[in-house]
């Protein structure tokens, strides 16, 4: 029997070799794991090497199939042999299977994805409830939503289990109303009890609310806590942090760039945009880390072509506060991300052409244009 770690690997991102570690030699499976793209060729060559040496393998297979549903090897050419090896070898698990086959047919199958849920939660898997609240209340497979049944679900799994995430998503459901009347004494309760648990995005929630209240100690607490979050991996947590520290524009917090670099990296390898689009100007800038323009710029751009508009943004005012020669360059990026919607590029953008002389007056107008029709400006 392996065991598959579905959150640890949410909040720690595994570096390529220990992936390996943990797969093969301690038989925990993170379904979940992020990495950094530089070595996602060397992770997906590694498993396939593996996968191809000993096919039977079922460490190889279950491996295999998770990096085939991330797009690490592109679409599996025979997806039924390995499924059937799966479900040989999960079959009698709590849910494993089952949690794996509705990923990969959820889109084309979302009722049956339904049902495997289901069937994992019947078997106790507490993670499986989450996943089918998030099916209800977000509706990721194009099904029906149904805020009642995500309540439930979320309800019966709190009451079974505790499970930290799950009372998370129900103090969610509490604090934003969804499905149901707001409730915030119900919602901070359930949040505590999460965090207690260092459940991550609960502490974060916590602190939010703490920090809406204006006095200096409230949020001196609150920012403790946030810190506390984005060390346990929020994102949402991490964002805030990193922003903090990069700017040293929040009360109480000073700016300090060695913390706002490693902040913004460990945001960047959970997939934060603005931790990432911060990691970037800082390794551009040189603050807190050794500086690479190149690199920096490599990350911006591939940001950018992945419809990141704010990375085009921040990579255009590092090139001109830098005085690059190419302004043309730094003209199209603020149209590309003014054009995307990006409304800090269009006051760039206005700065750079009416100001600055940068650009074309029909490139210009172009982009303005397509600002308006996305926020339905006349």
């Amino acid at each position: 029997m392996y065991k598959v770690d579905y959150e640890t690997f949410i909040n720690q991102p595994v570096p390529y070799d220990e992936f390996i570690d943990y797969v093969y030699n301690k038989n925990i499976y993170p379904l979940h794991v992020n990495f950094k793209s530089t070595d996602k060729e060397k992770i997906c060559d590694e498993v396939l090497k593996r996968y191809n040496k000993n096919k039977l393998d079922p460490k190889n297979v279950f491996v295999y199939v998770v990096f085939a549903i991330k797009k690490g090897f592109g679409p599996v050419a025979d997806e039924k042999p390995l499924l059937d090896l799966l479900e040989a070898n999960f079959l009698n698990s709590v849910g494993d299977f089952e949690i794996l086959y509705a990923e990969i047919i959820g889109f084309n199958n979302s009722e049956k994805a339904c049902e495997l849920f289901e069937k994992a939660v019947e078997k106790g898997n507490e993670y499986a409830s989450c996943l089918l609240a998030n099916y209800y209340i977000f509706a990721p497979y194009g099904n029906e939503k149904n805020y009642k049944k995500a309540l439930e679900i979320c309800i019966n799994e709190h009451e079974r289990s505790h499970y930290p995430k799950a009372t998370y998503m129900l103090a969610n459901i509490y604090l934003r109303g969804i499905g149901v009347d707001v409730d915030l004494e119900k919602a901070i309760k359930l949040f505590k009890e999460a965090a207690d648990k260092n459940h991550p995005d609960s502490i974060y929630e916590l602190a939010r609310i703490i920090d809406e209240n204006d006095d200096d100690e409230s949020h001196k607490l609150a920012f403790q806590l946030f810190e506390k979050a984005a060390n346990l991996g929020s994102v949402y947590a991490l964002s805030l942090v990193t922003e903090a520290y990069y700017n040293g524009d929040r009360e109480g917090v000073k700016y300090d760039e060695e913390k706002a670099f490693n902040y913004a990296r460990k945001g960047f390898l959970l997939g934060s945009v603005s931790c990432s689009i911060t990691y970037a100007s800082c390794i551009y800038q040189g603050q807190g880390v050794k500086p690479n323009k190149n690199l920096a710029k490599e990350l911006l751009i591939e940001m950018a072509n992945e419809g990141v508009y704010q990375a085009a943004t921040a990579l255009a005012l590092l090139l001109d506060a830098d005085h690059f020669e190419d302004k043309d360059l730094i003209f199209r990026l603020l149209a590309k991300a003014t054009s995307m919607g990006d409304e800090a590029a269009v006051i760039y953008l206005n700065d750079v052409y009416n100001n600055k002389n940068y650009g074309t007056s029909q490139e210009y107008e172009k982009a303005i244009k397509a600002y308006n029709e996305l926020k339905g400006i006349k």
